[in-house]
């Protein structure tokens, strides 16, 4: 039973393409299920969703025995399926990403850049000689604040792709 394309297979390293071939030579069809799923829970936990969506698909499509854990899976990629799993999956995803370092090196790059930004501002704005709504209390607060905004992003996505970039050998498209 083959359950994962040529193109999606080109994107695996080669012991999962092995793995792959050994599942398909399987001719116990309760064992290839189990297998099928196994390799596929792997994929969404490797961060390639797009190959475990399609393995899940294929055993919907099939008669094999696994079809309504596979069916679970993929309502829980989907956003959808019981509690628990879509919480796990999420908890997994939100640990992931904020332990990336990548997340960690942005996250403190935008931190400062916010800081420096609404400091200059607002020591700007307080040393303005005349006294308005937008240069005392609660004002000056809120006009420095938002001009601390979009340096803050910006510093957030150049630190982070940067990281990432230096931390990964992958090429990444920049405009994203």
């Amino acid at each position: 039973m083959e359950l994962l394309s040529a193109a999606s297979r080109a994107h695996l390293e080669t012991s999962a393409q092995a793995e792959i071939r050994s599942i398909s030579a399987e001719t116990d069809p309760q064992l290839a299920s189990e297998a099928w799923l196994d390799f596929a829970r792997r994929q969404e936990t490797a961060g390639r969703l797009e190959a475990a969506a399609e393995i899940y698909n294929g055993l919907l499509a099939s008669t094999s025995p696994g079809r309504s854990a596979a069916s679970e899976r993929l309502a829980v990629l989907s956003g959808s399926g019981p509690f628990g799993s879509r919480f796990e999956w999420q908890a997994r995803r939100f640990v992931r990403e904020a332990a990336d370092p990548a997340m960690i090196v942005g996250m403190g790059a935008a931190a400062t850049v916010s800081s420096l930004v609404r400091f200059g501002t607002l020591s700007r704005l307080l040393a303005s000689p005349t006294a308005t709504v937008f240069t005392r209390g609660a004002g000056a607060r809120w006009l420095a604040a938002s001009a601390a905004f979009v340096p803050e992003v910006g510093a957030f996505w150049g630190a982070s792709r940067a990281t990432r970039s230096l931390l990964s050998p992958e090429v990444q498209a920049w405009d994203l």
